[in-house]
């Protein structure tokens, strides 16, 4: 039996193109998720010089 390796090269392609959309999806929910972290934890850090004044 004959392989259509042009069909299974498109298909791998396809496949391929639909992964890295999800690897771009998935990096970018990464990069929220890391700001979002970075900006609460310099707030934390701010809330803690504030109540360490408070305290004097």
């Amino acid at each position: 039996m004959e392989r259509n390796y042009q069909k299974e090269a498109a298909l791998a392609n396809k496949k391929n193109a639909e992964l890295q959309e999800q690897v771009f999806a998935y990096q970018a929910l990464y990069d929220d998720a890391m700001q979002k972290l970075k900006q609460y934890e310099e707030g934390s850090e701010e809330n803690k010089v504030h109540i360490v004044e408070a305290d004097k």
